[in-house]
C-alpha cells in the first residue's frame, strides 16, 4: 500500500470535514492499530481521535501550536491544509501514527528517529503537533533546537510547490510597503492562501513599542486586510474598509504631507510641530494555535493598532494556490 496522499479534486469544506470525521471513526475502530504509536512511543491512539476530532468540529479548539519551538513555518503550513482540506490533513496525521512517515503528493513527510522520541516537557507542545509539524524537518531533533526550526522564505515556497500549488509568488519577501500590504490583500482576495512574514512582536502587546530589524515568524491571513481611515475635520476614525489602491493612495499622500511639513519645522521652526495621521489596521491571522489572533493582540472594541506601527514589525508575504 502506498504511503502516498494525493490532493485529488477540490473539494468542498462540508464534504471534507465528512471525509475526515468518517477516517477518524475508521481509525478508532480498527482494532488492529496499536494503542500507543511504534513510530511516536508517547503518542497514544485516543490522544489523535480526541485531537483530530476537535480541531475539524470546534471553531475555537486551539492546535499546531509550536509552543517554545520554532516551527512557526510548519504550523502555518500545515493549518493552511487543515482548513482547506482537512480529510488531506487527517490522512498526513493518522498516516505518521500508524506507519511513521507518509508522503503528501511530493511532499515527504517523516521525522527524525530522535525527534520521535523527544522530551516535550518543556516545550508547551502537544505530541501530535510536535509530530505532525517535525515531520517536516528531517533534521530536526527536539524544540530546544531553535536554529534548525527555522523556516526560510525559500523551504516554505518549496514546501507548496512540492504539494501542488500551482501559483507560488516568491518575490517582495523583504519589502516593509503598503503597496506590498495591497498586493497580499489584493492575493487574498483573489482567493490565495497567503503567509505573512513578521516579526513575532507583531502580534503581541508589548510590540506597539519596539522596532524589528528582522523576520523571525511566518503567521498565515485568516481575513481581510482593513483600515480605520482617520477624519482630520470629524477628529474620529471612519469605519474599517478593506485595503485598496485608492486607499494606499491616499495614505502615502498623507505620509508625504507630513514627512514635508517636518523637514519644514526642523528647518524653519515653529509654534506646534505637525501630528501624524492616525490610520488604524485590523486583520486576522492564524498563528501561535489561535485562529483569529489580532495585530499586537488587540482584543474586542480596545482601539486598533495604529498602521504605522504595523510596518515596524512586516517584512512581506508569499502566496500560494492550487
Amino acid at each position: 500500500m502506498s504511503d502516498k496522499i494525493e490532493f485529488g479534486a477540490d473539494l468542498e469544506i462540508t464534504k471534507a470535514k465528512c471525509k475526515a470525521l468518517q477516517l477518524i471513526t475508521e481509525f478508532q475502530r480498527d482494532k488492529t492499530i496499536a494503542k500507543a504509536s511504534a513510530y511516536y512511543p508517547k503518542i497514544s491512539k485516543d490522544d489523535v481521535i480526541k485531537d483530530l476530532n476537535s480541531a475539524i468540529t470546534k471553531n475555537e479548539y486551539k492546535y499546531l501550536s509550536q509552543g517554545n519551538s520554532s516551527l512557526c513555518g510548519p504550523a502555518a503550513f500545515f493549518f493552511g491544509i487543515a482548513r482547506s482540506r482537512p480529510d488531506i490533513y487527517t490522512q498526513a496525521a493518522l498516516g505518521l501514527y500508524k506507519n511513521g512517515k507518509v508522503r503528501l503528493e511530493n511532499l515527504k513527510l517523516e521525522s527524525s528517529r530522535l525527534a520521535r522520541k523527544a522530551s516535550l516537557s518543556n516545550a508547551n507542545i502537544s505530541g501530535i503537533d510536535w509530530m505532525i509539524m517535525s515531520s517536516i524537518k528531517p533534521w530536526y531533533d527536539k524544540p530546544e533546537d531553535r536554529f534548525s526550526g527555522i523556516t526560510l522564505p525559500g523551504m516554505l515556497t518549496d514546501w507548496l510547490e512540492d504539494t501542488g500549488y500551482q501559483a507560488v509568488d516568491k518575490t517582495g519577501i523583504t519589502k516593509k510597503t503598503l503597496d506590498n500590504l495591497l498586493q497580499a490583500q489584493t492575493a487574498y482576495a483573489g482567493g490565495y492562501t497567503v503567509f505573512l512574514f513578521v516579526n513575532g512582536d507583531l502580534f503581541k502587546p508589548q510590540g506597539k513599542n519596539k522596532i524589528s530589524f528582522y523576520p523571525d515568524h511566518w503567521v498565515m491571513l485568516n481575513s481581510s486586510i482593513k483600515i480605520r481611515k482617520y477624519d482630520k475635520k470629524l477628529k474620529k476614525h471612519k469605519a474599517p474598509a478593506v485595503l485598496s489602491a485608492a486607499l494606499v493612495k491616499q495614505i502615502l499622500k498623507e505620509w508625504e504631507e507630513y514627512e514635508d511639513a517636518m523637514d519644514e519645522f526642523n528647518e524653519n521652526g515653529g509654534f506646534e510641530e505637525p501630528t501624524k495621521t492616525s490610520n488604524q489596521i485590523e486583520l486576522d491571522v492564524f498563528t501561535w494555535g489561535e485562529r483569529h489572533q489580532s495585530v499586537f493582540n488587540v482584543k474586542g472594541t480596545s482601539q486598533k493598532p495604529e498602521l504605522r506601527l504595523f510596518f515596524n514589525h512586516y517584512y512581506g508575504f508569499i502566496k500560494a494556490r492550487r
